[in-house]
């Protein structure tokens, strides 16, 4: 195979790939109530799409974030989450997700595990002790520990 021929395969591999890729949700705040959520230090408003990597802090009160038509997440303060692609990191706080019609993988961290989801219900808890509570109402959940904590665990409820 030539060098311009194989170029081309790889070419139409990738672009493929890109093709049946989940896009990342966007992320929009539905509602703050009882605080004032921020966004990388600046307080954010009801209707302000967030940007991927950005770190939200919710000091007291529920933030809800909007993430289309594939669900909703309810962040309770005082709570440190920041939006990555596909999923959160929760390091602080508790995050109720109702996530019913994913395009794509999404995932839930918090500093001791990690929560894939598969279109799904659940409650997260990130405690200031290090560790984390979570509570499964619907779907299912592939838990998985932190490094060198060894744990894996598929979940399912239905509700």
């Amino acid at each position: 195979m030539t060098q311009r021929a194989l170029c081309a395969v790889l070419l139409v591999a990738c672009l493929a790939g890109e093709a049946f890729a989940a896009k990342a949700p966007t992320f929009k705040v539905a509602s703050v109530a009882g605080g004032t959520l921020t966004s990388d230090g600046l307080p954010v408003s009801v209707g302000a799409e967030l940007r991927d990597g950005a770190v939200l802090r919710l000091e007291a009160g529920q933030a809800v974030l909007d993430l289309g038509d594939e669900g909703r997440l309810k962040l309770t303060g005082p709570a440190e989450l920041r939006l990555g692609g596909r999923g959160v990191s929760l390091s602080q706080g508790t995050l109720l997700s109702v996530l019913n019609r994913l395009k794509g993988g999404f995932s839930v961290r918090t500093p001791v595990a990690v929560a894939a989801v598969r279109g799904t219900e659940f409650f997260v808890e990130a405690r200031a002790d290090g560790r984390t509570y979570l509570c499964l109402c619907e779907g299912t959940l592939e838990v998985t520990g932190a490094p060198g904590l060894g744990y894996r665990k598929a979940i399912r409820s239905k509700h």
